[in-house]
């Protein structure tokens, strides 16, 4: 019995290609053009019960996490926002296929955590899937994210179905589900255990049946400078860069990325020589300074593709590259795609609610936020 929750998990695995290969095959039937009605019904059919496959196998390779050791996380500083971004797009095709329109609302820089990235991904994306499964089509859902003195808080808020009251305390318990069930009653219970790992918490409210439901996860963020559980923060990597020096290193690269720089000017800011510098930035950033600034200029480039319609010629000069070859070999190699494809692909998307920031996050660069303002 002890093997239960793995050998389902290894079924549930070898079921994902044959129910892809089904959902795959609706949608060429989809793209076909206009079936006979009996044949319509049937497609239609075969769509939905493969979408219901879809979240079953999804829980069951979910359930030795929680029945065994547990889950283990790997944490770094990481942008939250980014996290959140990754975690809307997973589950954007299926809020569209649902008819819902979905508000994002995130603040316009990053914000940063000491974080297992992949597994808080997991927790907000199990948000967004419930809200999306437990509101009928054509509903509202609304995801945001702030920053309290102590805390990040994410808010997953919907107008679906809501949750009982005798239901409501033990919602995150595992295999428990509302009285309409999707799903096997796993992927809450997860999100409590990420919360948890991360020394946070998750709650759930509701008014009752049909009146919507909001679920808030808290993940804390150490403010200080020199916390001795954040090995990851620059300020405690042995032979790093002083708190001093960070900040005029920083203030000095983005004041300047305009304009050329070398690394002699960066390393003058900070009151060291070349040699030392470069081995001093390396150990607080994890990467060398020349490849810092370019990372920031292509995400400048990346602000000024959203929010102009400046030719990349133009766009180059104005982020501080040579030309447009220069921008186009960097950016399709950090981003992953040509800068022209990648603007045409972060085209606003229908039924998905502008946010308040006008730049789509694909690399973050530079310190935690709490770091960096407690630098000043």
């Amino acid at each position: 019995m002890n093997r239960l929750p793995e050998t389902l998990a290894i079924v549930a695995h070898e079921l994902r290609n044959p129910v892809g290969a089904i959902r795959n095959a609706v949608r060429m039937m989809e793209t076909a053009g206009e079936l006979p009605g009996t044949l319509d019904q049937a497609r239609r059919l075969i769509s939905r019960q493969a979408g219901m496959l879809s979240v079953l196998i999804d829980d069951l390779l979910q359930l030795p996490t929680l029945t065994q050791s547990g889950i283990e996380l790997k944490r770094d500083w990481l942008d939250v926002v980014a996290i959140v971004d990754a975690a809307v797009e997973a589950c954007s095709w299926a809020i569209r296929s649902a008819g819902h329109s979905l508000r994002v609302d995130v603040p316009p820089a990053p914000l940063y955590a000491y974080v297992d990235g992949h597994r808080l991904r997991q927790a907000v994306t199990n948000l967004l899937d419930n809200a999306c499964k437990y509101t009928r089509p054509f509903g509202r859902i609304r995801l945001s994210l702030e920053a309290n003195s102590d805390c990040l808080v994410l808010a997953v808020e919907d107008n679906g179905i809501g949750i009982a009251g005798d239901v409501l305390p033990r919602i995150f318990d595992l295999f428990e589900r509302c009285a309409t069930p999707r799903g096997l009653g796993i992927g809450l219970t997860l999100v409590r255990e990420i919360a948890s790992k991360h020394g946070g918490n998750v709650e759930a409210r509701s008014q009752g049946p049909g009146k919507g439901s909001t679920f808030t996860l808290r993940v804390p963020v150490p403010r200080s400078a020199h916390t001795p559980t954040c090995p990851g923060h620059p300020d405690t990597v042995p032979g790093g860069l002083a708190a001093w020096q960070l900040k005029g290193t920083l203030d000095y690269i983005h004041g300047n990325l305009v304009r050329t720089m070398s690394i002699a000017a960066i390393a003058a800011a900070a009151g060291l020589g070349p040699s030392r510098f470069h081995r001093a930035f390396k150990r607080s950033f994890g990467m060398p300074a020349h490849l810092y600034v370019i990372r920031c200029r292509i995400e400048m480039a990346q602000h000024l593709m959203m929010s102009t319609s400046d030719s990349l010629s133009t766009i180059a000069a104005n982020c501080g590259m040579c030309d447009q070859s220069h921008l186009t070999r960097w950016f399709t190699r950090l981003v992953g795609a040509p800068p022209n494809r990648w603007r045409r692909a972060h085209q606003p998307v229908p039924q998905i609610a502008t946010r308040r920031r006008t730049v789509p996050r694909v690399l973050h660069s530079g310190l935690p936020t709490a770091v960096r303002d407690g630098l000043r």
